[in-house]
């Protein structure tokens, strides 16, 4: 018996590497079908829900990813991480509705505040709280505090550093963020997609058009902003003419 469930451990565990492996070569797809192949054989790991819910929520399925988040809590109600993730999946389903349920809200920050009790050192518990303090509550002071303190718990995390400077895009602060931005490529070479779009922003707010386009063809997946981009410097180098 010991025998057998030592091989079950171990096929769940080969699902679970593949599935890790295809989420860090964006293949959520191929992700959520191998977390779900190890989950079939561990129903109880609450890490798997989790990461597969995160593989969903990158494919939009924000409400297969709530369901995942929640089973995660339901096995571990501790887990700061899953309320975090489930706080920033909620505000993303908002941002997907034209008229948004309020309580979808109050749910997001309340899964948000419930993670920052549960580890006040969990630094995408901060990241998120930042984001929702800056884009919801517009409270710039605990926006850029919560920002600050996820950048300080985990300095060499490159897409925090990439919201990082979105929020000081957002005040403003464009030197200082492609300062993080350029730190975020030396850290990973291979991130520059995350990082290329609010480096254009920057490059145009900073009056060089031409560079702020050739960075934001850069980019493989287009962002919303990039009809605004493009129409601006349009208009730019209409003017100049």
């Amino acid at each position: 018996a010991k025998e057998k469930e030592s091989k079950t451990n171990e096929d769940a565990q080969r699902f679970n590497n593949l599935a890790d492996s295809f989420f860090e070569n964006k293949d959520y797809k191929s992700a959520i079908e191998n977390y779900t192949k190890a989950i079939d054989i561990n129903t109880n790991d609450p890490l798997l829900y989790l990461y597969r819910g995160q593989s969903k929520s990158e494919l939009k399925d924000y409400l297969g990813a709530l369901s995942d988040y929640s089973k995660a809590i339901e096995l571990e109600p501790s887990y700061a991480r899953a309320h975090a993730w489930r706080a920033c999946t909620l505000s993303n389903l908002a941002d997907w509705e034209e008229s948004p349920d309020p309580k979808i809200f109050e749910n997001a920050f309340e899964s948000a505040k419930l993670a920052l009790e549960l580890d006040s050192n969990e630094p995408e518990v901060h990241r998120i709280m930042g984001a929702l303090k800056l884009w919801f509550e517009r409270d710039h002071e605990m926006a850029r505090y919560h920002f600050e303190k996820a950048r300080e718990l985990c300095p060499s995390d490159v897409f925090i550093i990439s919201r990082y400077a979105i929020m000081l895009i957002y005040f403003g602060e464009f030197d200082k963020a492609l300062e993080e931005l350029e730190r975020a490529k030396r850290l990973d070479p291979f991130s520059h997609d995350l990082l290329f779009g609010p480096e254009a922003i920057c490059h145009f707010w900073l009056d060089n058009p031409e560079e702020a386009l050739k960075t934001f063809k850069k980019v493989k997946v287009k962002k919303n902003y990039q009809n605004i981009l493009l129409t601006r410097f349009k208009m730019f180098t209409d003017y100049k003419v």
